[in-house]
């Protein structure tokens, strides 16, 4: 189930609609248009008008591409007037935003109620990559769902109900997009072909719970040192040049570190650094939100790693960035690599050479003591290059400056003290490809995917078990290195965190769903096709393999977002007890049941998802 978290801090009349719900009456990609809602300069121009923040997110899937041209998008009000809110034709790439949430735009919007859109959407250039079980990158055909070719297609979009999308006069709005590719689309791996499925299903929300780290990007604009900010014209995607998408301010403290030019900076001198830039120099931001100014209807970003000049794309290098599959002397091979030109140009590659040297200078991200060599890069390692593309057919890159950037690694527990775990991904990469050679101090000590040794340091493993799922995130031990094969920097048992549940019956089944009561809802998978699975940090769990069916239950206060979805019929549903009357009445014995998808927390010692989000797929 795809969903969209909406914050729209309005005055005290408005609180009601914390909980209002659009949907979306197609795919995730949709969506896109939406991230390009954009027609002004990001402060509101007049009374009545307001700024409108939007921004982009996914969750975890098995996409490692899925781009899509948006041409149009149409925002209707209640009163009938259509606004046209894109600027330009925009190219998004869904599958870049895993691990954070990315700001998009700033438009000047009239306010007023707005209850639903229409989008253009163009597939003639989509790139949709997915791998199969191995790992191993398939350019995918688009297909809807009546096995029909997709090229341009206009969809409506209607908001829900009675619970307008409000934007009040001088109130800053704040949409985030929220995306399940994994769930939206159904994808046939036939060999090395490959067929995605379009799912006409998007849900949209207001609650932002348990938000991601933010990213902006954009041109510098006015740096001040004395009031520690700076402002950054928005340039999603691949805009560089274009002037419409609005600017945020950005907030800075001691905390925040700095790579100007590929050098490292820290708190204030890292501002003046940044001061000291060219105007409209590029840059990237992570950073969160203030909560504590959300409550209060204000929006604040605050800059935890600032990167500027050379050190990001749009500056004067070449950029690959991927994960390092395999090493060989001074040679790495980069897999899943996306390639952004000077110019602007970007390719998604599934192998990309890079050729280190004595020169190439390494960093680590958030790390400012510069202290790292080209032999601290090792395999499994998420990095990014910039460097010169030296050949155009083959992909290699004489790499001038490398960051290392946080990786995380999941699978399940072997022992807990030394910790040791059987790999199943890092990141989004089956362990598969990945060649481990040369990783130890002798190849007896070469790091091993069903056997791998995570340097845990001082962090607790007391609430680990043998058997549990587990994320870690951190760096790769240096090449040559190992034992131990990662540097954690924290530890995270899946067994706690947000889980996925995906289930998908290819001929639909009567019996899918064996009860849904006020305590929750049942599965019965005995007709459930290859789609049985949880997923927690990338880690699946095949439900067949449970002793028993978990109960898909609702949170004690019944809120959330229930949709039962039927052709192209979406009823949205806020709480819990509406949403299972509804469901009970159109399961007549003769409705057959398609998909059923979940998020929310598994508990294991209960065999229950405490969910705040279930969408039920019913056959037309």
């Amino acid at each position: 189930m795809s969903y969209l978290y909406q914050q729209n801090n309005t005055l005290h009349a408005y609180r009601a609609i914390k909980h209002w719900l659009a949907i979306l009456s197609f795919i995730s990609m949709f969506l896109f248009g939406f991230y390009g809602c954009s027609s002004g300069s990001g402060s509101a121009s007049a009374e009545g008008d307001s700024e409108l923040v939007i921004s982009l997110t996914d969750a975890e899937g098995d996409f490692l591409s899925y781009t899509v041209d948006v041409q149009s998008i149409k925002m209707r009000k209640s009163n009938g007037a259509e606004i046209e809110t894109l600027p330009l034709t925009t190219q998004l790439d869904f599958a870049q935003y895993v691990e954070v949430t990315e700001f998009l735009t700033a438009a000047t919007v009239p306010s007023g109620h707005y209850v639903g859109a229409q989008i253009v959407l163009d597939f003639s250039n989509a790139s949709i990559i997915v791998q199969d079980e191995n790992g191993d990158a398939i350019n995918a055909t688009v297909q809807d769902s009546n096995g029909e070719p997709i090229t341009e297609m206009t969809v409506d979009v209607s908001f829900n109900g009675d619970r307008d999308f409000i934007i009040a006069p001088g109130i800053p709005a704040h949409i985030t997009l929220d995306f399940d590719l994994n769930a939206s689309n159904e994808v046939i791996i036939n060999g090395s072909e490959a067929t995605v499925i379009v799912k006409p299903v998007l849900l949209a929300d207001t609650l932002l719970e348990e938000p991601k780290p933010h990213r902006l990007r954009g041109l510098l604009g006015r740096v001040n040192e004395a009031e520690n900010t700076f402002a950054v014209r928005l340039r999603p995607f691949r805009h560089r040049l274009d002037n419409r998408f609005g600017k945020l301010n950005v907030h800075t403290s001691s905390r925040t570190l700095y790579e100007i030019n590929g050098e490292v900076y820290a708190g204030d001198t890292g501002l003046a650094q940044l001061a000291s830039l060219e105007p409209a120099a590029a840059v990237i931001v992570l950073g969160e939100l203030n909560p504590d100014m959300a409550q209060q209807g204000l929006r604040q970003f605050n800059a935890l790693e600032v990167y500027a000049g050379s050190s990001v794309p749009w500056g004067s290098k070449d950029i690959v960035s991927g994960h390092v599959i395999s090493r060989n002397g001074d040679t790495l091979v980069i897999r899943g690599a996306t390639l952004m030109r000077t110019d602007g140009s970007f390719a998604f590659n599934d192998n990309v050479n890079v050729i280190l040297n004595t020169d190439t200078r390494v960093v680590k991200q958030a790390d400012a003591s510069n202290s790292y060599t080209i032999d601290d890069i090792s395999v499994g390692q998420r990095v990014s290059v910039l460097g010169t593309v030296s050949d155009n057919i083959n992909l290699s890159l004489n790499a001038d400056h490398v960051r290392m950037l946080y990786t995380n690694v999941g699978g399940t527990v072997l022992t807990v003290s030394p910790l040791t775990v059987d790999l199943q991904v890092i990141d989004r990469h089956r362990i598969l490809q990945f060649d481990f050679s040369g990783t130890g101090t002798d190849p007896s000590s070469d790091a091993q995917a069903t056997n791998y040794e995570v340097d845990s340091g001082l962090l607790s493993l007391s609430s680990l078990q043998i058997g549990d799922p587990l994320k870690v995130r951190g760096y790769v031990r240096p090449f040559a290195g190992a034992p131990q094969d990662f540097i954690a920097q924290s530890i995270l048992d899946a067994s706690n965190m947000r889980a996925h549940l995906v289930t998908g019956f290819a001929d639909g089944s009567v019996s899918a769903i064996s009860s849904i009561t006020e305590s929750g809802l049942l599965l019965n998978l005995q007709q459930a096709g290859n789609r049985h699975h949880l997923y927690r940090a990338g880690i699946s769990t095949d439900l067949l393999s449970l002793i028993s069916m978990p109960v898909i239950a609702p949170r004690e206060s019944g809120k959330g977002l229930f949709v039962i979805t039927q052709g192209r019929s979406i009823r949205v549903y806020t709480g819990y007890g509406s949403f299972q009357t509804a469901l009970n009445e159109v399961l007549d014995g003769s409705t057959k049941v398609m998909a059923v998808h979940a998020n929310g927390v598994y508990n294991s010692d209960l065999n229950q998802l405490l969910s705040s989000k279930i969408n039920v797929r019913l056959a037309p």
